[in-house]
C-alpha cells in the first residue's frame, strides 16, 4: 500500500498541493476543484519513475478511468481483449451496469492499491452510495487500498481525504447539503 507519493519537479507544478502527500490505508479520496492535479496525482503513482513513492518498493497499482467504460468517449481505447468485450457491453448498458462489471473484472490482492478517476462520473446518488459501500468492503475484505479522484461528497464518505484547494470539503458539502 502508498504511505507517501512525494512528486517529481514536473509533477509538482501541475498539483495543488504540498510537495508530499500522505494516505492511509482503506479508501482515500483526493478532491479538488477541476484543474486542481487529482488525475495528475493518479497517473504520477501508476506511472511516473520520477516520483518517489513510500513504502519503496512501488506496490501493484491498477489504475482504473471512468472514461473508459465509456465507448463514445474521445479518450476511450480498447487496451485488452476484456476492455474490447466491456465496451461492447458498455454500447447496451448503462454507465452503472458497466462500472459494476469492470469493478467485478479487476483482479485484486491484499496490498494492491486501486486508483480510480472519478468513479461517480455517470452515476446516481442511490448508486454512488452503493459503490462507495462497495469499495468499503473491497478495502476491508481483500487488504486493498483505494486512492480515488472524486467531486462528489457521497463518495467521501469514511475516506481520508486530501484536499488539493483549502476548505474544498467544507464549501462543497455546504452547496451539496440542499440536493442530498
Amino acid at each position: 500500500m502508498i504511505e507517501e507519493l512525494e512528486l517529481c519537479a514536473t509533477h509538482r507544478f501541475r498539483v495543488r498541493h504540498d510537495r508530499i502527500i500522505r494516505f492511509r490505508p482503506g479508501l482515500n479520496a483526493i478532491i479538488g476543484p477541476n484543474g486542481s492535479g487529482k488525475s495528475t496525482i493518479l497517473r504520477a503513482i501508476h506511472q511516473c519513475d520520477c516520483c518517489t513513492v513510500a513504502p519503496a518498493g512501488r506496490p501493484r497499482t491498477v489504475l482504473w478511468e471512468a472514461g473508459r467504460a465509456n465507448p463514445q468517449s474521445e479518450s476511450h481505447r480498447p487496451q485488452s481483449l476484456l476492455d474490447s468485450i466491456l465496451s461492447t457491453r458498455a454500447l447496451f448498458s448503462s454507465h452503472g451496469e458497466i462500472m459494476r462489471d469492470v469493478m467485478g473484472s479487476l483482479s485484486l490482492a491484499s496490498g494492491d492499491t486501486l486508483l480510480l478517476d472519478e468513479p461517480e462520473a455517470g452515476q446516481d446518488v442511490l448508486w454512488i452510495e452503493k459503490l462507495r459501500e462497495g469499495f468499503e468492503n473491497s478495502c476491508r475484505t481483500l487488504g486493498i487500498q483505494i486512492i480515488m479522484a472524486s467531486h462528489h461528497p457521497a463518495f467521501w464518505l469514511n475516506c481520508h481525504l486530501v484536499e488539493l484547494a483549502p476548505d474544498y470539503a467544507q464549501e462543497t458539502r455546504r452547496l451539496y447539503r440542499g440536493y442530498l
